[in-house]
C-alpha cells in the first residue's frame, strides 16, 4: 500500500515599499514547447515582466510510502 500525502502548509509575509523604477525595459517570459523536455519530478514556474516586484513561493510536499 502506499499513501501519499500532500502537505501546503505556507505562512510568507513580505513587504516591498518605497522603490523606484526609472528608464526600466522589460522584458518577454517565453515557455517554449521543448522547455521541460525530460523534466521530471515537482518543480515551480514563476514569471515576471515588471519592475519592483515581491514574488514568494513556498511548496511542501511530504510523501510517506509504507509496505
Amino acid at each position: 500500500m502506499i499513501d501519499i500525502t500532500t502537505v501546503v502548509n505556507s505562512n510568507l509575509e513580505a513587504n516591498l515599499s518605497n522603490n523606484t523604477a526609472n528608464n526600466n525595459v522589460t522584458g518577454f517570459n517565453i515557455i517554449d514547447k521543448g522547455s521541460f523536455t525530460e523534466a521530471s519530478g515537482v518543480f515551480s514556474i514563476i514569471q515576471n515582466t515588471g519592475n519592483n516586484v515581491l514574488i514568494q513561493d513556498s511548496t511542501i510536499i511530504n510523501v510517506t510510502i509504507s509496505p
